[in-house]
């Protein structure tokens, strides 16, 4: 069955990796076409897990006719089966085989990420530009805006480089988030002391929490 399982990923996963982009030629110039050996090792990687588990054991014992259900026993031993042998098979073989097949890392995300970055500080420049040129707001608040989001894209440009520049970002970075700390628990502690209730302390804290996740560091691949 283990065996079956994983012949059958593999049989799949070509098909539906290659034949959109022979069909599409938008596909295939959007997307480009993947190596064999990157939908072989995503093939490889198709692990069983508690999903499976879940849907054999939701099978009911009893049918609507009042009988058992027929061969659940064994539907649930073979997906525990699978599971484990998926588990121990390609789980401890995935990363010898990466290293074997000797996969790059893919750099294309962090190219496309600045190059955003960069396109959208020019947009809003050209926004400030445009509402400057209109003079319904006043030059010294324009500037203050300007130079904010300046200071802000500069820090994500910085953080997604190198050297120095990250370094000092970097340390920017972590002192924000020590200041949150520091209001965070300002904030409690007026709570506790009763100056300020539950409500205002609930409003507050949602301001900090969206602060903090916007200078969180981005989740790196595992891989």
């Amino acid at each position: 069955m283990t065996g079956a399982v994983v012949v059958f990923r593999f049989v799949w996963m070509f098909p539906s990796a290659y034949l959109p982009r022979m069909l599409s030629a938008r596909v295939r110039k959007r997307e480009g076409m993947p190596p064999p050996s990157h939908v072989a090792l995503l093939a490889w990687m198709g692990i069983r897990g508690g999903d499976s588990l879940v849907t054999a054991l939701a099978l009911p014992t009893i049918t609507a006719a009042g009988v058992p259900f027929p061969s659940r026993e064994i539907i649930v031993a073979t997906t525990f089966g699978v599971i484990l042998a998926t588990m121990l098979l390609q789980g401890l073989t995935l990363g010898p085989l990466i290293k074997l097949m000797r996969v790059q890392v893919d750099h294309s995300l962090d190219a496309e990420l600045v190059l955003a970055r960069r396109r959208m500080v020019e947009a809003s420049d050209a926004w400030l530009g445009h509402a400057a040129e209109q003079g319904r707001v006043p030059r010294a608040i324009l500037d203050r805006v300007r130079g904010h989001y300046a200071r802000k894209g500069q820090l994500e440009l910085d953080l997604d480089g190198e050297g120095q520049d990250r370094v000092t970002a970097e340390t920017y970075r972590s002192l924000e988030q020590g200041l949150l700390a520091e209001r965070r628990r300002a904030a409690v502690a007026l709570r506790d002391e009763r100056v300020i209730d539950d409500e205002v302390l609930r409003r507050l804290e949602r301001d900090l929490d969206l602060e903090e996740l916007r200078i969180a560091p981005d989740e790196e691949d595992p891989l």
